[in-house]
């Protein structure tokens, strides 16, 4: 066992279901990114990473 540093898996909007695409972006930008992902019902997204994030107040 060790620490990997590189994820294989897609991010979130890369990621879809089956295939097909799921979300599309309402904002992107160096502060802020906002997805918008729909789904049919009891459907979700394929195995997906999210970068880490730094808050600093």
């Amino acid at each position: 066992m060790g620490c990997k540093k590189s994820n294989d898996l897609p991010d979130p909007l890369e990621a879809g279901w089956n295939g097909q695409s799921v979300c599309e972006v309402l904002e992107d930008n160096q502060e802020l990114r906002v997805l918008k992902c729909t789904f049919a019902p009891n459907i979700g997204h394929q195995k997906h990473h999210h970068n880490p994030i730094l808050v600093i107040h």
